[in-house]
């Protein structure tokens, strides 16, 4: 049953990524917290640790049970690698674009966002963009990071969209 679980959250996830470039076919459409969206406080736990260059308080927002299912381009990485990931790039600036969420289901917060990073990292001395998705699961009193995609860092800001119509409607380009 558990099995069962992790893989749905898993697929749940794989899905909001891919679909991170369409307004979900109920409405909802790609929501960014400067556009008045409740900021989600434990990605900004998240977000402040990486920072901080704190690899335990980062690792602490992981969940240990179910293990956390952390899924990179070239597969599938543990929790820790993650972290060491996050916190080797010595981000001195980091912002999120939060592309679109997910609060469909109680407990459940799903997550898609591209992060800007501005790096410290001697051999990585410049702005990187990421894009991922995570999935939170409400554990006892605790939100903890259930599982997460990411795409591999590139040095140009990638589109939120794949859609072919860059103007609003209407406008005269």
């Amino acid at each position: 049953m558990r099995a069962y679980a992790i893989r749905t959250a898993i697929w749940a996830l794989a899905w909001l990524v891919v679909t991170n470039t369409i307004p979900l076919s109920s409405g909802q459409q790609a929501q960014s917290a400067a556009a008045g969206n409740p900021v989600f406080r434990p990605l900004e736990q998240w977000k402040s640790a990486i920072l901080e260059g704190d690899a335990a308080a980062v690792r602490g927002l992981y969940s240990n049970d179910p293990a956390a299912q952390i899924v990179v381009p070239s597969g599938k990485i543990s929790a820790d690698d993650d972290v060491s990931f996050w916190t080797g790039l010595k981000a001195s600036r980091l912002s999120l674009n939060i592309l679109q969420t997910d609060r469909s289901k109680p407990g459940v917060e799903q997550i898609v966002f591209q992060a800007e990073i501005h790096s410290g990292a001697p051999s990585v001395k410049h702005t990187l963009y990421i894009t991922e998705g995570q999935m939170w699961q409400q554990q006892g009193s605790e939100w903890r990071l259930l599982a997460s995609k990411r795409t591999d860092a590139a040095r140009l800001q990638q589109p939120a969209s794949l859609d072919n119509e860059i103007y609003e409607p209407g406008v005269d380009a």
